[in-house]
């Protein structure tokens, strides 16, 4: 850490836990010391948006885990291999229940941690790169999951489409903070 940034560390105005402090601009200061420009507010609230969807994403994995066994389907004794019960165009509902748990699951697990470490990048300077895995990791599960559907059972996962734009929409909000970024100075609390 250079003189320079360790000088300006100690000259910033950080928030204690839960509370509220405004800059002489009016601004609210943010957890790393600096304003809550309307770029880093945007991001901020798509953030808290990708955490609550990467729960919501891990409870749902759970009703479909447990809808797919009142599916009408028999399973043999020895071998645990499900057979029968209701399909869907020549899917059975029960094994596309679970594939549905499996990859929303995976989704929400991998949000809640890219909405962990961006916070982090937001306001500690934490690394960009394990971002850009992470968005890679949801892309390619969203896509996958919902090519596979629409060609070969005629539906959507309206679900992982949904996470696939907010995380559209993170990366056009992190463009404009990374742009605002160099512009910021340290808030003063107003008296």
């Amino acid at each position: 850490m250079s003189k320079k940034s360790k000088k300006k560390k100690k000259n910033l105005v950080q928030p204690e836990f839960k509370q509220v402090i405004y800059d002489e601009n009016g601004y609210r200061i943010g957890d790393d010391g600096y304003p809550m420009t309307r770029a880093r507010r945007r991001m901020h609230g798509i953030l808290n948006g990708i955490l609550v969807g990467g729960y919501l994403c891990v409870i749902i994995a759970v009703v479909c885990c447990l809808a797919a066994y009142f599916q009408n389907q028999s399973i043999t004794p020895t071998e645990f291999i499900y057979y029968g019960g209701n399909e869907f165009h020549g899917y059975s509902v029960g094994n596309l229940l679970r594939l549905e748990a499996l990859f929303v699951f995976l989704i929400g697990l991998v949000a809640v941690m890219l909405s962990h470490r961006c916070f982090n990048w937001l306001y500690d300077d934490g690394s960009k790169s394990i971002l850009t895995k992470f968005i890679i990791i949801i892309a390619f599960l969203g896509i996958g999951w919902n090519a596979f559907l629409v060609i070969f059972v005629g539906i959507a996962d309206p679900l992982s489409l949904i996470m696939m734009i907010l995380l559209v929409i993170m990366h056009m909000f992190m463009r404009d903070v990374e742009i605002e970024s160099p512009t910021l100075k340290p808030s003063k609390p107003a008296q």
